[in-house]
Parts: structure tokens; sequence; C-alpha cells
């Protein structure tokens, strides 16, 4: 996304406006309920991170979806809380944290963050974002695989989970009347014509670890197990398949998400490892002929993919009466009902609590997106080391990419690996991907 591009209506008297109010004396009295059951004249500052996009015109498109859905969200939130109004600034990820920062320093922090689980830890390591005690009105509402990705201590969370982002595949059903559910099935396809977009990093290849059966080696390295000959092995046959893949005519490797999307969107693929948030930009270009499926298994198991948690985070800059405004919107977007348009309205965000339901008979990309999910939390007792890996995910790429061009053979690449692995890993939290 390009730098720094606020949504319409943040103007500098707005900017103005939310100085006034986080002035001290402003908000109602500690311990008091300041919405107390009725309307409350506040304005909310809510700073979005997005994926950059290849051209403005998409980030447009992006910015515009973004508008509409905030929109909705306030009417939705003003028949519970009249007068709350919505103010949204939206950076591409690279861009939040230093804005945020900027913004918080000179005391007109947003009062909310929307961004992944990645970048909400490194808020949180930047205190940047204010913590959230536990017990809470969500602890009992999330399920409880998720509390990980957001928890700071034993008794506080640094952000509170909105939505699921599956890892999956997207296809044209022109090309392809059904997506592969097996990695030979992937290779005939490409064999056959098709074209296949693969990203080439960790956070878009874990997924091919479990069909490989490389995931258990590489979670005992990072949990500290020893290099054994049989992972050594493992590893080594993974790096050997994906080497030998993008010896394929028409299998591609790319450096960026975006890159694998834009290729879709302009006929340069027809299947590519993708993400579930990634499903309206595409439904743009291809309409109906869009097809969402899990990612194929392969000789070595089930796929391992990697769940992206989007969360809320809040601001430090907040006046008593906007961090209470803040809490219930955040309560807000947990109401079943809530969780359920979202993902009905989005057909990418899943739901994070445990009571919603979903109407997957009436939408075969819904029951791909849930049959994904499923596939993630099927893996996650071996990918949960992998979460904290994510502090060294540029040198492990790195190593991949050294790799994949011919600067190492597989012999090196998997002692290259295997020492990044057994350096010890950081304290968990956020993943590859967030």
């Amino acid at each position: 996304m390009t730098p720094v591009l606020a949504l319409a209506g943040l103007t500098l008297p707005a900017l103005l406006a939310g100085c006034q109010q986080r002035q001290p004396g402003t908000g109602p009295a500690a311990g008091a309920d300041p919405l107390g059951g009725g309307g409350l004249h506040t304005t909310l500052y809510i700073a979005v991170g997005l994926e950059k996009a290849l051209d403005r015109q998409t980030d447009l498109v992006s910015q515009k979806r973004l508008r509409e859905q905030f929109d909705q969200l306030q009417q939705a939130f003003q028949d519970v809380r009249p007068g709350v109004q919505l103010q949204v600034l939206v950076f591409d990820n690279e861009q939040v944290i230093q804005e945020v920062q900027r913004r918080t320093h000179s005391g007109l922090g947003p009062d909310l963050v929307l961004v992944d689980g990645l970048t909400a830890e490194r808020l949180h390591a930047e205190q940047l974002l204010a913590p959230i005690d536990l017990p809470n009105p969500a602890s009992g509402l999330l399920r409880p695989e998720l509390i990980p990705y957001v928890q700071a201590t034993p008794n506080q969370w640094f952000a509170m989970p909105v939505g699921l982002e599956p890892q999956l595949a997207c296809f044209d059903r022109r090309r392809l009347k059904a997506a592969p559910t097996t990695l030979a099935e992937l290779l005939e396809a490409s064999s056959r014509g098709q074209r296949i977009g693969l990203g080439l990093d960790l956070g878009s290849l874990g997924w091919t670890m479990g069909s490989l059966g490389a995931l258990e080696s590489v979670a005992a390295l990072s949990r500290g197990g020893g290099a054994t000959p049989e992972r050594q092995r493992s590893i080594r046959s993974w790096l050997d398949w994906l080497r030998n893949a993008g010896l394929q005519l028409r299998i591609r490797f790319l450096p960026t998400h975006a890159q694998l999307v834009q290729g879709l969107r302009t006929g340069q693929f027809d299947w590519i490892s993708c993400r579930s948030q990634d499903g309206a930009l595409l439904r743009d270009a291809l309409g109906p002929h869009l097809g969402l499926a899990p990612l194929p298994a392969g000789p070595g198991g089930a796929p391992s993919p990697l769940s992206t948690v989007r969360v809320w985070g809040f601001g430090r800059n907040s006046s008593s009466r906007q961090r209470a405004a803040a809490q219930e919107l955040t309560r807000f977007t947990l109401n079943p009902p809530v969780q359920r348009g979202f993902t009905i309205q989005t057909e990418g965000l899943l739901p994070v609590i445990r009571s919603a339901s979903l109407p997957v008979a009436s939408s075969a990309n819904l029951a791909a997106l849930l049959a994904a999910q499923q596939q993630a939390e099927a893996a996650q007792p071996q990918t949960e080391p992998l979460i904290a890996l994510r502090g060294r995910k540029q040198g492990l790429n790195r190593i991949l990419t050294l790799f994949m061009y011919g600067e190492l053979d597989s012999a090196a690449a998997t002692q290259a690996l295997i020492r990044a692995l057994e350096q010890g890993a950081p304290a968990a939290g956020g993943g590859f991907d967030g």
C-alpha cells in the first residue's frame, strides 16, 4: 500500500480534535461506567495495517472495501452505543509500526490498531500497546488455541483476537475443474499445462513441511532436539522436493505474496498458495471462476498451514472515555452474530469465538475456508514451535532463497537450516505470518 494513505475525513481539524479529547480530565471519573448503557459522543481513531499491493489501483480498491466494512461496523455498533464515530487510518504493514510510534510519541496515537498478530507483537515490544489484563470479558469466549498468539505474560495479553485468516489454495476454475488434493496431483497438473505459483519464503511454504514429512523434524530442532540422521534426511528430502518442483517448466516460486495474487488475477497462474484475505481481491478479477480449496497433502502426510490471526490492540494515548468505548467496540466484534457477519461479508475472516455457527452448506468457498482451518488446527501441535521462528524469519528465508537459486546445494542448505534452528527459539507468539 502506498505510504501513509489516510481514509477520507481524517483532516488536520480532526487530528486537533483528537488531541483535545486526550486532555486530562475530559473523561469520566475512574471506576465509573462512561458508557452507562446509553449514548456516548466520542471518536475512536483506528490504525489498520494491510498487505502492500503491487499497484496503486489495487490499493484504492482495498481501501474502498475497507471503508465500506468500517461504515457497516459503525452503523451496527451505533445501534447499541449511539454517538461513537470511527476514524480510520490505513497503512501498509511496513509502515504501521513507525506511524503508530510517531503518533504515540506526539500524544496523538490511535485508540485501536487492527493488525496481524506478528505486527501487534512488534508494537507491544516497542511499548506502543496497552496491556490487556486477565481475566477479561473475552477470556471465556475465545478458542483456547489462539491464546498463545496474544499472550504477553500469564496474566496479560498484548492484543485481542478478532478474526482468523487460513492459508489455503486459490485457483481459476476455467483452467482447473478441481484443485489438486495431493502434491502428486499438483505436479501432474503442471505437466498438463497448468501454471502453479508458490511463495519463496517459509511463511508461504511452511504447509509443505507437513505434506513432505519434514514438520516433525523442524519442530523437534526448534525445541532443542538433536539433529539425528533421520531428521537431517527428512529436511533434505523436503528441500530436494522444492528444488525439483522449481525445475518444472510451469511451477514458479516468487519472493512476495503480492506477486502470487497478482499472477492469479492477471492469468499468469492457474493455481497458487494463498491466504483467505486474498479472496475479495481475487473475486473482483475472477468472479465466479475463483475457486478455494485446502492445500494438498503429500507422501509425508497432511499439509501444515499457518493461519494468520487478526487482532485488536489498544493504544496508549486514549482518554478514559475513549478507552471505555474502544473496549466496548472490541467486545461487540466478538458477539456471535457479529463474528458470523464478518465471515459472510468478507468470505475470508473466520470467527475466533467458540460459539459462532456458519452456513457452510450454502457456500463451497466457506466450506473450503473451514477445511483449511481444520488443517491448521490438526497441525498445531507441531507448528506451534514454528511460531517462535518469526524472529529469525529473514535469516531462514535467506538460506531458502540461496538454495532455490543454486547458491547452496541440498546438503549445505540442510546444515545451514539445522544450525539456524538449533540456535534456540525466542518467546512464542505470532507465527511466520502473525
